[in-house]
């Protein structure tokens, strides 16, 4: 996907092998997919399951190659514990297979992340999904995603539609009116846009993508807050993700973990330079820009997302180096707990990481001098 980018001044809509504007399909399939209620299997109730539900529009054959927007929803969480002078977290990524389910609709457990070598890709799944736990246990303490001590459920290979080569932190709803939440994991996928092939393995490959959807758990955990429509709140939970994704990783770029050698694009994001044109996604970095593409019909939160994004990224680049990391990590988590976050409008995510600012750095600081101009830069 191409960008519309406010420094190039430049609009390229992206393009893909199917006939109507990306952005519309991308609106529509995740729509679609938010629209599906329809119950499945109850999961059994004990916390180590052997079998995970399938959603009821599972396919046994892989999906249309295609580029659709990415759901999510919630899970659980996990917690720390310090040995060595390191902090890790215990809970752990129990990984389902969907291509091994049961007659009665349930993906097997093949094993935990404490059992799982990265021989397989459920190895590499718990193993991604192990690191984003740690992460947020080594540098928040926080205890997994509810910070409460729960594990994570992770399902591979699932081959609905909504998952042609895509991952998602997704909530189902269940016979008994619950919902079962899990990471799910699609097949890879391949396309034409613009700037040549796209041939992406599954998201499983990439850490930063699986902490990018772990990162939406936490973010409903804390504020109820689901994402996935193409609105202002959908923008920033994809911000957020992305940004802490990157601190995770400290790297800008996004999901390069997931395009070979055979693909033109090599990655799916780049905050740092979201004009890169080897990356699939754009990103709009200021606000008017997403004003414009509301007015037209053509908003997508995952474009929208820059706003916040590109802003985190010049913050870190401004305070410079690891220290500009800290900064921004600390500035949004205290942002994602803070109980400000309320709508999730960009005004309100604004406000509550400039509060976040001046609570861990003090207000007038140059950390929070620079937090709030980065911000004023983005039009927020």
């Amino acid at each position: 996907m191409s960008l519309l980018n406010d420094a190039i001044g430049s609009r390229r809509l992206p393009t893909s092998p199917t006939s109507g504007t990306a952005i519309q399909r991308m609106v529509e399939a995740a729509k679609l997919a938010r629209a599906s209620t329809a119950a499945e299997p109850v999961r059994p109730p004990h916390e180590y399951a052997e079998r995970a539900p399938l959603p009821d529009d599972f396919m046994s054959s892989p999906v249309e190659d295609q580029y659709i927007a990415q759901p999510h929803a919630t899970t659980g969480g996990g917690a720390a514990s310090t040995g060595g002078g390191v902090t890790r977290s215990t809970a752990e990524a129990r990984v389902y297979d969907a291509d091994r389910a049961d007659a009665a609709g349930y993906a097997q457990l093949q094993g935990t992340s404490s059992t799982l070598d990265r021989s397989s890709d459920a190895g590499i799944a718990a193993a991604n999904v192990q690191k984003g736990l740690d992460f947020y246990a080594s540098t928040f303490g926080r205890n997994g995603l509810d910070d409460a001590g729960s594990g994570v459920d992770v399902v591979i290979n699932d081959r609905s539609p909504e998952f042609a080569g895509n991952g998602a932190y997704y909530a189902t709803p269940t016979a008994d009116g619950g919902t079962y939440e899990a990471i799910r994991f699609g097949l890879g996928t391949s396309y034409t846009m613009a700037n040549g092939t796209v041939s992406q393995a599954s998201m499983l490959h990439a850490d930063d993508l699986t902490i990018h959807e772990l990162t939406h758990g936490v973010i409903r955990k804390e504020t109820g807050a689901l994402g996935g429509e193409a609105d202002e709140s959908g923008a920033t939970n994809e911000a957020i993700a992305d940004v802490m994704a990157a601190a995770a990783t400290r790297d800008w770029r996004i999901g390069e973990g997931v395009y070979g050698p055979a693909s033109d694009y090599k990655a799916m994001r780049n905050i740092a330079n979201p004009a890169e044109s080897t990356a699939v996604h754009g990103l709009w970095t200021h606000i008017n820009e997403v004003r414009n593409a509301q007015a037209t019909g053509q908003a997508e939160e995952h474009w929208a997302s820059g706003v916040v994004s590109t802003a985190a990224a010049r913050m870190q680049q401004s305070l410079g180096g690891d220290a500009g990391w800290q900064v921004v990590e600390q500035v949004f988590y205290g942002a994602m707990t803070g109980g400000q976050l309320g709508d999730m409008s960009f005004t309100a995510v604004a406000g509550a990481l400039r509060d976040s600012a001046a609570r861990n750095y003090g207000t007038g600081s140059r950390a929070w001098q620079v937090v709030d101009q980065e911000l004023r830069s983005g039009g927020i």
